[in-house]
């Protein structure tokens, strides 16, 4: 049991090869110069913008369609003979044209004129169905 660690710290110690090796100083070479550890005078930072991170710039980033069309996975998908970008611009096409223009898309922006403020007599209340896909 305790051969184990001693034969994987020289599987370790044999793998490890230094860059150079050096003889250090020898009596008689002159001492080099000590260079400063620290900048005698630090060079102003120049003002950078300040760019915040959104939520929007993420997802952004992390967007189907452009994961699938970018230059790596349209050269994956060729190896295998298949146009990535051409089917993934079909699906946008389709995907566009699912909607149907008659029923009005509710947005952060007319939530209060269609569902809140919306006029409707006592009869209407009643018989008005609201279906909120996500």
């Amino acid at each position: 049991m305790k051969l184990s660690p001693i034969l994987g710290v020289l599987a370790l110690a044999g793998s490890i090869e230094a860059q150079y090796f050096s003889a250090g100083w020898a009596p008689g070479q002159p001492i080099p110069e000590e260079a400063s550890p620290l900048p005698t005078h630090l060079p102003e930072k120049e003002a950078l913008p300040n760019k915040r991170v959104s939520l929007s710039s993420l997802t952004n980033n992390f967007d189907l369609t452009k994961l699938l069309t970018s230059e790596p996975a349209v050269s994956l998908f060729g190896r295998f003979g298949i146009n990535i970008t051409d089917k993934v611009q079909g699906i946008l096409q389709v995907s566009k044209n699912q909607w149907d223009e008659r029923i009005p898309l509710i947005t952060d922006d007319n939530y209060k004129d269609l569902i809140a403020n919306e006029p409707l007599t006592e009869e209407e209340e009643k018989n008005r169905t609201w279906i909120i896909i996500m």
